[in-house]
């Protein structure tokens, strides 16, 4: 099978190569959290807002938003909350980063490896991001909007009414 790659995927490592054992699952998740999630996100979003040009990305534990950052590339606003995250020894595990970013394959790992347990997008998220989310234990949403959203891997964290 051949794989087709991108500019930047064909310049980083393959993460499913290296890719360690599932992290813990972390805390399960309701589906209204998530729609609150991300509608919290979109209200606080004042650069989108103002503008339409921004994308941004939070870090909720429960139905509470600990950090928010916005930036042009939907990239950066990630890295700002690991960064962020590693600065102030918070556990990444327990609570969800919610984005209004497409998830490429380079986000998802960059959740796995920080030890990220859920990862929510407004957009949709490659192949390649379903990939590594199902091998690194990420429990992976897109096109989360209004009351309905996918989820693409580890769908047991999600506490759906049976």
């Amino acid at each position: 099978m051949a794989r087709v790659t991108t500019p930047s995927e064909a310049a980083t490592p393959d993460p499913l190569e290296d890719a360690a054992s599932p992290p813990g699952m972390g805390e399960p998740i309701s589906p209204q959290t998530i729609i609150d999630n991300m509608d919290s996100l979109a209200e606080s979003s004042e650069i989108f807002g103002a503008t339409g040009a921004a994308h941004c990305s939070g870090y909720f534990l429960g139905d509470q938003s600990l950090l928010l950052f916005e930036d042009i590339a939907r990239h950066n606003t990630i890295d700002r909350i690991i960064g962020s995250s590693i600065l102030r020894t918070m556990d990444l595990s327990r609570g969800m980063i919610c984005t209004t970013g497409r998830v490429s394959a380079e986000i998802a790992d960059r959740c796995v490896q920080a030890g990220v347990t859920a990862l929510v997008s407004r957009g949709a998220p490659t192949g390649r991001a379903i990939e590594i989310s199902r091998v690194g234990g990420l429990t992976l949403v897109g096109f989360a909007r209004g009351h309905r959203f996918n989820c693409y891997s580890h769908p047991d964290r999600i506490l759906f009414a049976k």
